[in-house]
């Protein structure tokens, strides 16, 4: 009778521990996928930037649109642009054109984070965005925008 008596509280605290470790489990899984959006903002006398940054669990991605708002947006319409969003030693760009409504847009960047993305913890609050036409370089300071 005693090894039964002891059997019983053995598995109910077995049952309980095993509980506790699930629902831990469970949190932690759900906080590890949760989604962040950080939205940075800024202009100069030509161009007008938004870049998103959405993160979810360890994916970042970045999207960014870009107007211009310069005089004489016939001469650029068929021109390469070159651009870069910038965030310390991390950035992305590539090549575009402009479109007829004077907007550039896409992916900024997508990148896989093992330690969190750096996007929406940034201490320091910037991003810069970079055009290049025809070898003129502009670069516009992107505030965080809270």
């Amino acid at each position: 009778m005693k090894s039964r008596k002891t059997k019983l509280p053995y598995k109910i605290i077995l049952i309980l521990a095993l509980i506790v470790i699930s629902c831990y489990f469970v949190v932690a899984v759900l906080a590890s996928n949760k989604e962040t959006s950080t939205t940075f903002v800024g202009e100069n006398k030509n161009w007008s930037v938004t870049v998103d940054v959405n993160n979810k669990g360890n994916l970042a991605e970045g999207t960014y649109v870009a107007k211009y708002k310069g005089n004489n947006i016939e001469n650029i319409l068929e021109k390469e642009i070159s651009y870069q969003v910038n965030y310390k030693s991390t950035s992305s760009g590539g090549s575009t054109y402009l479109l007829d409504n004077g907007v550039i847009e896409g992916k900024a960047f997508r990148k896989s984070c093992s330690n969190g993305c750096p996007y929406s913890t940034i201490n320091d609050p910037e991003l810069a965005f970079v055009v290049v036409v025809e070898g003129n370089e502009e670069s516009i300071i992107l505030q965080k925008n809270e």
